[in-house]
């Protein structure tokens, strides 16, 4: 999913969940597995948008 539009992998998390779109054709439109976009709806399910955002995210580099 590397080089993806946030907007775009929120789209077809949110299609996926919400049913207008199966697991298998949003996980194939991202490149991704069935098992990690199920991980993503559910992250998305618990936090909303901020779950597609980097995980250092606002920290400071090492």
């Amino acid at each position: 999913m590397k080089g993806l539009n946030k907007a775009f992998v929120e789209r077809m998390v949110r299609d996926a969940t919400a049913g207008r779109l199966t697991t298998r054709q949003a996980a194939a439109k991202l490149g991704c597995t069935r098992q990690y976009l199920n991980k993503l709806k559910k992250r998305y399910g618990e936090s909303g948008a901020s779950a597609f955002d980097h995980g250092n995210l606002g920290r400071a580099p090492g």
